[in-house]
């Protein structure tokens, strides 16, 4: 696992090798199409399915990854998380594209996670909504991400709509910050 920040900031990380090469495997050759799942229609441009990640056989390594996450973070770079998360899985369709926006002010901390994509459908980061600098672009490269501690300037978006044909998978977890300075 390595997470580093992306500027001075410490408010937003690049993530790499988050999970093990046993649970990659096991994440890339699940059959995500054929999985129940519940659909997402919040924008005509979301065509994307939900996924729980308490409905996968892997979930229990899954869990497993949050805990050294939460202490790697504490000691690598003294940002507390609390010991609570949430893991979506989102299976982008076709069509599917991401204009500008900043996530819903009750999204505290989150990790969205690359796993089944092209390169150039990763995230990009801006330092303003015009788009008039990228702050970080964040290519789709499986077992990659980033971790952002959501403020009201975290613009972001994701431009490049998924081919006919093909789908992206990300793992998206709503994570917070621990109210009290004292480790838990």
């Amino acid at each position: 696992m390595i997470i580093a920040p992306i500027d001075e900031h410490n408010n937003m990380f690049q993530v790499q090798n988050l999970v093990p090469d046993s649970l990659l495997a096991q994440i890339t050759s699940t059959n995500w199409l054929d999985l129940s799942y519940s659909k997402i229609d919040r924008q005509e441009y979301m065509v994307r399915k939900n996924i729980e990640a308490t409905d996968l056989p892997w979930n229990t390594e899954w869990e497993k990854v949050f805990d050294s996450l939460f202490d790697y973070m504490w000691e690598s770079h003294n940002v507390i998380l609390q010991r609570y998360h949430k893991t979506s899985w989102w299976i982008d369709e076709a069509g599917f594209e991401c204009p500008i926006h900043t996530d819903d002010s009750r999204v505290k901390v989150a990790l969205q996670m690359f796993w089944i994509g092209n390169k150039d459908q990763g995230t990009v980061f801006y330092n303003d909504k015009d788009y008039s600098s990228v702050r970080k672009q964040f290519d789709f490269v499986p077992n990659t991400g980033y971790l952002m501690i959501n403020s009201p300037d975290q613009y972001h978006a994701m431009m490049t709509p998924i081919p006919e044909g093909s789908f992206r998978l990300t793992s998206y977890t709503w994570m917070y910050l621990h109210t009290s300075a004292a480790r838990k």
